[in-house]
C-alpha cells in the first residue's frame, strides 16, 4: 500500500475484495507493469499506473485528439526519466473517472514518448493498494471529487 495521505509504504500479506469498480479495480500486466483503462468524457485511455512518476497524467501526442482541453496548451522543455525535449502542458476539459472518484481540471503533459502514464500527482489524494496476485488495486480517499 502506498498511503500518500499518511506518507506510508505498507507491505502486507492478504488479498483485496473482489473488484467493485468503485474503489477496487482490475488491472492487467504489460511487460510486468500495471495498466488500467480510465474514462474521460465519452473516451477511455489505457495508462500505466506509475507511482514513481511525479506528474499527473502523461499522454502520447498521437492520442491528443481524443481529449478536449480547458486551457490553452503551452510548450515546455522537460527532462525526466520519462521524456526529454519539448512537450505540451494542458488541462483537460472533461473529468477523469476512476470508479466513484472524479478528477477535474487535470493537468497533463503531451509528449512524443510512447504510452500513457498516470502518476503520483493523482495518487497523492489516496491510499493506493496493489494486490499483485489477483491483479487488482484499491483507491481509498475521503474525497470523491478532486479539483486541480
Amino acid at each position: 500500500t502506498f498511503d500518500y495521505l499518511q506518507r506510508l509504504l505498507i507491505l502486507s500479506v492478504g488479498k483485496l475484495q473482489k473488484p467493485d469498480n468503485k474503489t477496487v479495480f482490475l488491472y492487467h500486466l504489460h511487460f510486468g507493469l500495471p495498466y488500467y483503462t480510465f474514462k474521460t468524457g465519452a473516451d477511455t485511455l489505457e495508462t500505466l499506473l506509475d507511482t514513481g512518476m511525479g506528474g499527473f497524467l502523461a499522454i502520447n501526442e498521437k492520442s491528443k485528439n481524443i481529449f478536449a482541453f480547458a486551457e490553452k496548451k503551452s510548450d515546455i522543455q522537460t527532462t525526466s526519466s520519462y521524456y526529454t525535449g519539448s512537450a505540451v502542458l494542458a488541462t483537460l476539459k472533461n473529468r477523469i473517472e476512476i470508479g466513484q472518484y472524479a478528477f477535474y481540471n487535470c493537468p497533463i503533459v503531451i509528449s512524443s514518448e510512447e504510452g500513457h502514464r498516470m502518476g503520483s500527482g493523482i495518487f497523492q489524494y489516496f491510499s493506493l493498494t496493489f494486490d499483485q496476485k489477483n491483479n487488482t488495486f484499491r483507491l481509498l480517499s475521503k474525497k470523491q471529487s478532486i479539483v486541480f
